[in-house]
């Protein structure tokens, strides 16, 4: 760097200027110039360019292509891709390292259209220089980057055409991995078999594209064929295997790979792998392997720590994030990912407290300011653990607020039950040009149907239809069920009738709403409809199909939605499914039927004891009212207001005053006196 420094201090004290090239001492010092070109590129000195460019110009040598096409080359390397543009504007004749210089400084910082109309120039001046590997290298990667096949597929044509696709192995495999990134994973595999080389980085490319393109088990495939050809993977194709193993659950197949990493040393001081094998192991569900993993891993870095906690979030392994947290503190220094991770368990288990205390030391770190995510898990813990001004006041802080961030905000008033609020920040959001989404309009309608506000959610309704969003199925239940809500059905239907996809959702919200108002035909219609277009009823369709039959007393209608639960088997795995044919049966005075019910669920919840329980109690079977109140207490369930008046009833039926009094005893003892009705 001194001997660099030195050389161009002495040029800087020539007194005269270059003269006539002839003289041999010049010829020296023109090398000498080419050199030091090079040396400060190789030592990226920054400062010592600006001055190496000052002394070509003031001596009128940046013009000439020796000097230019190398301080032109220099400064894009260094990301002065302006600087580079005004020496590139002074050259006689640019040669090929001169264009190929600026469509790569242009392609590197997202410049697509600038970094083709550079190319289309150089086609221009094509009795000078001639495209190459290196012009086409850097537009593939920009068409990569912006997954734009349009302009993408003329330059595959000309690489072919020019024969640089058989000529640059890099510029076959960036082809390759321009239609595997842009979802043309048959193209991509189309021009891997022509290709004649073939390595790991190749192979790699192609797996990672069919993960991409969620072919998780061609990716398995296309893996052990490389295998078979002989070409031994490297760390880069493992990683894309594991996504592979881990897009489809492949738990099995994974830890032959892992077994496979093992043995083949790469894991050893691999970090990036490491994360990839945890990251994996928790997504297939085996959070324990995950875990051993990292208590194997030599090297923990901050990466490796996140990958394992997020894998405890996913599994709602709250004080394991908790421990994790504490014991990196004393290693490494937590970064945006990790706070996300611990905000998001802060939320699971209401710990407002330590979200403060994780909110300053954000906010010491200087992280809120750079990163929006962080920000909005922070607005969303504090409106999560029920503190909507502190929520309110930390988005006001925020310097960036997209529709991410004001929807968080949006949510938690909804969610808090704030309707007013939630629709005031719909309001603001917009005056500052933040254009809603399909989650804004869900909890906006939500809000309008919590405070009946009808003329507001049609007001939304012609927002919604302006932005062509009805064709979102989340938007369009919203509609249906703010509509439902405020008992507007037939605007409700006409929504209904005109999405483009009825799902099992669009129909449930439709049933709900039609049994809400008392139209228990038509929720009964809906469900024969719903049937015969091809959708299969899910648990929510059948428990409001259940108690709309046992509204009207439709029995046969609820025996035949019970055959088909019990063929699904929903009646074992689903508690709210048996709690609702006991109550259907019971209400219709099937008593037998409502027992056999209850001797089959495996899990008895407080519902399923109450709607039998219940149902003797309304039929004037006082006694087996009361005995199943007593079996009910030997389990680990207990009684709540709505057992207690049952079976006070049943004791008023039957004279019971002692029995009654036990009761009263034990409501005064559940501190139950509080409630009204009891």
């Amino acid at each position: 760097m001194m001997k660099c420094r030195e050389f161009l201090a002495s040029l800087e004290a020539e007194i005269s200027p270059l003269v006539d090239c002839r003289h041999h001492h010049h010829h020296c010092s023109m090398d000498a110039l080419v050199s030091l070109i090079f040396l400060c590129r190789e030592q990226r000195d920054r400062k010592l360019v600006f001055r190496l460019h000052s002394y070509l110009c003031r001596r009128g040598l940046e013009v000439y292509s020796s000097f230019g096409n190398q301080i032109i080359s220099m400064m894009i390397d260094l990301g002065f891709i302006q600087y580079a543009l005004q020496v590139f504007g002074k050259l006689v004749r640019p040669n090929e390292l001169c264009w190929n210089s600026l469509i790569k400084g242009y392609s590197k910082c997202g410049s697509i259209d600038q970094a083709f109309f550079a190319y289309d120039l150089m086609l221009r001046d094509d009795i000078f220089v001639c495209p190459n590997g290196r012009t086409f290298l850097p537009l593939i990667k920009a068409c990569i980057f912006a997954k734009d096949l349009k302009r993408g597929l003329p330059i595959h044509v000309q690489c072919v055409l020019s024969r640089w696709f058989e000529r640059d192995h890099f510029v076959a495999s960036a082809i390759v991995e321009m239609y595997a990134k842009c979802g043309w994973i048959l193209e991509a595999q189309n021009v891997f078999d022509r290709l004649s080389i073939r390595d790991s980085v190749t192979w790699t490319v192609l797996i990672e594209g069919y993960v991409g393109c969620g072919y998780g088990e061609e990716a398995l495939k296309i893996f052990m064929q490389m295998q078979l050809e002989g070409i031994c993977p490297d760390a880069f194709t493992y990683v894309s295997t594991l996504k592979a193993c881990e897009s489809i659950r492949a738990s099995n197949k994974a830890q032959q790979i892992h077994v496979e990493i093992e043995n083949s040393g790469f894991l050893e001081g691999n970090v990036f792998l490491s994360c990839a094998l945890v990251d994996m192991y928790a997504k297939c569900g085996l959070i324990g392997k995950a875990r051993e993993v990292f208590d194997k891993a030599s090297i923990r870095d901050v990466a490796l720590w996140n990958a394992l906690m997020t894998g405890y979030v996913e599994h709602h392994r709250d004080s394991e994030v908790l421990e994790c947290f504490e014991k990196m503190a004393s290693h490494v220094i937590p970064n945006a990912v990790t706070y996300i991770c611990v905000l998001k368990t802060c939320i699971s288990i209401g710990a407002l407290d330590m979200g403060r205390a994780l909110h300053s030391d954000i906010a010491r770190r200087g992280i809120l300011e750079h990163d929006r995510l962080v920000g909005s898990t922070i607005v969303d813990m504090y409106a999560k653990c029920g503190s909507l001004s502190k929520a309110h006041e930390v988005f006001d802080t925020l310097f960036v607020r997209d529709i991410v961030l004001w929807n968080t905000l949006v949510i938690g008033y909804v969610d808090s039950g704030y309707s007013d609020e939630a629709l005031e920040c719909y309001e603001l959001m917009q005056l500052e040009g933040v254009l809603p989404d399909a989650i804004t309009f869900t909890c906006t309608l939500k809000a309008c149907g919590t405070i009946g506000d009808v003329h507001k959610a049609v007001e939304i309704h012609i927002e919604i239809n302006r932005m062509g969003l009805l064709e979102s199925n989340l938007v369009g239940n919203a509609l249906i069920d703010v509509y439902g809500e405020c008992g507007l059905l037939f605007k409700a239907q006409e929504v209904f009738d005109g999405l483009p996809l009825q799902d099992a959702v669009s129909w449930n919200v439709l049933i709900a709403r039609y049994i809400q108002h008392g139209h228990t035909n038509k929720a009964l219609q809906c469900l024969e409809h719903m049937q015969y277009e091809g959708i299969s009823p899910d648990v929510v369709t059948f428990l409001c199909s259940l108690k709309a039959c046992s509204d009207i007393g439709a029995i046969e209608k609820g025996e035949e939605i019970h055959v088909e639960i019990e063929r699904q088997g929903l009646l074992y795995r689903d508690p709210f499914i048996g709690s609702t044919l006991i109550d259907m049966y019971a209400k219709s005075g099937l008593l037998v039927k409502a027992q056999e019910i209850f001797n089959k669920l495996t899990i008895r919840d407080q519902v399923s004891w109450n709607a039998l329980i219940t149902g003797y109690a309304e039929h004037g079977h006082s006694e087996q009212a009361l005995e199943y109140f007593d079996k009910m207490k030997l389990t680990n369930c207990c009684p709540n207001a709505v057992t207690i008046l049952c079976c006070m009833k049943a004791c008023s039926t039957m004279g019971a005053i002692v029995k009654g009094q036990q009761i009263h005893a034990e409501i005064m003892k559940k501190g139950l006196l509080d409630e009204d009705l009891v």
